[in-house]
């Protein structure tokens, strides 16, 4: 028979008891609000999710690691780092959402292939969390009453054949793809750790030997949605165990990292 221990019942039941004062004191102030509660709420999230074992264990980035990496403001000057170095390329964005960010790249990049990855299932949600701030707009507007791949593909209709499209699970429709094909995969798909791990996984392979994979949200938390995250553990798995280099590194206003990663150590990325 299991033996309980009645100090632990006692600290777990002290800890329910300040969380549940916490609670009452918001109520009751003036200043009470919905908002002040998903706070609270999700401030606990971040505590109890952050002491798991699943989150401690996983491998520290280490100096051997880093590729004389570059340190930018923003996702966009990263890019534009890489422009002297795979202009007219070919280029894969896994997780495109309503295109944005393709527009940035491929203006940027200037690629002569880019292959844009989704389930482009965007317009069976009711709304969608978009900007930096992330409000939550309709996806009917978003999207101007088109499905998801309709309104993709007319955002980008003017390219031809320069932008393709693969709907369904970007890691499978990736494996398609020869070995060695893509000189830049930026991935934004899937964000917790088993996707992020599948996307990765086959992404390395699909990689050319002086290409670069970027990693979007590069955090275990996101404050915004109010989930949990696997990126960090899964890029600093693939970057540990199967030594790569990381070659720059992207702050975002909100703290949304991104993060790049190469097989083969190479020439810094611009500044």
């Amino acid at each position: 028979m299991t033996r309980i221990d009645p100090l632990e019942v006692n600290m777990g039941a002290n800890t329910l008891s300040r969380q549940i004062r916490r609670i009452s004191e918001i109520a009751v102030a003036p200043a009470f609000s919905v908002r002040a509660i998903r706070r609270l709420t999700m401030a606990l999230a971040v505590s109890r999710e952050c002491t798991s074992v699943q989150y401690q264990n996983f491998p520290p980035l280490e100096e051997k690691h880093l590729d004389n990496p570059r340190l930018y403001s923003n996702r966009t000057h990263l890019i534009s780092a890489m422009r002297s170095m795979f202009e007219g390329g070919v280029i894969a964005e896994v997780g495109v959402a309503e295109g944005d960010f393709s527009e940035y790249l491929l203006n940027e990049l200037r690629p002569r292939k880019f292959v844009a990855f989704d389930l482009f299932t965007m317009h069976e949600s009711r709304s969608w969390v978009t900007g930096a701030n992330g409000e939550r707009v309709s996806t009917k507007v978003l999207l101007n009453n088109m499905t998801h791949l309709n309104y993709y593909k007319s955002k980008f209709g003017d390219r031809g054949d320069q932008v393709s499209t693969e709907i369904g699970m970007s890691h499978v429709n990736l494996a398609k793809y020869p070995d060695k094909f893509f000189d830049v995969i930026y991935i934004d798909a899937d964000h917790t750790y088993e996707g992020v791990k599948q996307d990765a996984d086959v992404a390395k392979a699909k990689l050319a030997d002086n290409g670069i994979i970027v990693f979007d949200d590069y955090i275990m938390f996101s404050h915004v949605e109010g989930a949990r995250r696997g990126v960090v553990q899964a890029v600093n798995e693939l970057v540990v165990c199967e030594d790569w280099r990381v070659c720059g590194f992207a702050l975002e206003k909100n703290l949304y990292y991104n993060i790049a990663i190469r097989k083969q150590s190479g020439s810094p990325l611009a500044t």
